[in-house]
């Protein structure tokens, strides 16, 4: 997308600093972040780039031999896949069916701060995994992993713009939002998303 942007906006000077850290924007003088997820910070407008919802999904292979869970108690006895974004909720699983809602503190063997390696492993059969339908919707087109307990539904990790609040944006921040909005619906439009 910025590829794409730098090309439309040879006028703009495009600088990309990847990190799994929160960022400052304002303190780290960005004019912009993209963000999966809800909006930390009050003090910041997010525009929504498309949505991206979570599932929890594992290998056919590992739900043939383990079974399927039905519901979130259901996952104390199973191996499960977690990604370290925050101690603080660390191994912590959120489900909403309706109007019922239920956390749970799930366990296992692997762990990992990068999604694409508990993906990896999850492919491998190692155990339940949530992930954004961004990051696997080839896995479970191709059958490599498999929904479960789709009658709950996780957080959803949309897909955002964040930048400072403010009245007047630059003219530059609003070309960028402008810029990935349609490039995000074009993406969201081909008949593999």
């Amino acid at each position: 997308a910025l590829s794409a942007f730098a090309r439309e906006y040879p006028e703009v000077e495009v600088q990309l600093h990847l990190t799994d850290r929160p960022v400052n924007l304002v303190e780290q003088g960005f004019d912009a972040a993209i963000r999966f997820g809800d909006l930390p910070d009050s003090r910041l407008t997010a525009r929504q780039l498309m949505a991206n919802a979570r599932v929890l999904c594992a290998s056919p292979a590992y739900l043939d031999a383990s079974g399927e869970p039905a519901q979130p108690s259901d996952l104390a006895a199973h191996q499960c896949i977690v990604i370290r974004e925050s101690d603080e909720t660390y191994g912590t699983w959120h489900f909403r069916q309706a109007d019922r809602q239920e956390t749970v503190k799930v366990r296992g063997m692997l762990s990992t701060n990068d999604g694409a390696a508990a993906t990896t492993w999850a492919l491998n059969g190692h155990g339940m995994l949530i992930r954004s339908m961004w990051d696997i919707r080839p896995y479970l087109a191709s059958g490599q992993l498999r929904t479960a307990m789709t009658d709950w539904t996780l957080p959803a990790a949309d897909i955002k713009l964040v930048y400072p609040t403010k009245s007047h944006l630059s003219a530059k921040t609003r070309a960028l939002a402008d810029f990935l909005v349609r490039w995000f619906r074009d993406i969201a439009a081909r008949p593999e998303c």
